[in-house]
């Protein structure tokens, strides 16, 4: 089992630091590359900061967030580190999300979902409560609107996600309703 936890943390780890790594090389993305083959399509590379509520375990405490986004068109993937702490519970998560965009003038609905690994601990002295801490897998699913028109040159979004960290005892569920910026790079 804890050779599983190991390898579940490498693979996620290495997938977020490959993406995020990606937004480091400066290319000219407005100038159109002449291919006589195809037609290349490039992706278009945000990065974001978020903050806001997280509602677990029957409490409201706050979360916050980085990621970049990698947009293809309608699609996006999203590697992120999320973190959220609520009294003695605290959790933080490293994930990658698939997200699906509709088309819109000054706001873009967007849904999203994917999975990640969470280290979750909860410090309570209450026998009762439990998980005390783990480090599983956990999923993702939610939605959210952009506003493209708000300031220039960045982008405004808000965002509410249910996540649920999976354990053997009992899985340990709640949302999350954030708001943030995304800057182009």
């Amino acid at each position: 089992m804890k050779n599983q936890k190991i390898v579940l943390i490498a693979v996620v780890s290495l997938f977020f630091f490959v993406t995020s790594g990606f937004a480091q090389f400066k290319t000219n993305f407005a100038k159109p590359i002449k291919s006589k083959i195809v037609n290349e399509v490039r992706p278009k590379v945000n990065l974001g900061l978020l903050g806001g509520f997280a509602i677990f375990n029957n409490g409201t405490g706050i979360n916050l967030g980085l990621f970049t986004e990698i947009e293809l068109d309608r699609f996006a993937i999203v590697p992120m580190a999320d973190y959220w702490k609520i009294d003695k519970a605290s959790n933080f998560e490293m994930a990658g999300l698939l997200r699906l965009k509709f088309k819109g003038t000054t706001m873009t609905p967007y849904v999203d979902g994917g999975i990640g690994i969470n280290f979750y601990e909860n410090t309570d002295t209450n026998p009762d409560t439990k998980p005390k801490k783990v480090t599983n897998a956990g999923l993702s699913l939610g939605g959210g609107l952009e506003f493209t028109n708000v300031f220039e040159g960045t982008v405004v979004f808000i965002d509410g996600k249910y996540k649920i960290i999976i354990n053997d005892e009992k899985n340990v569920s709640g949302y999350t309703l954030t708001g943030g910026v995304k800057i182009p790079l």
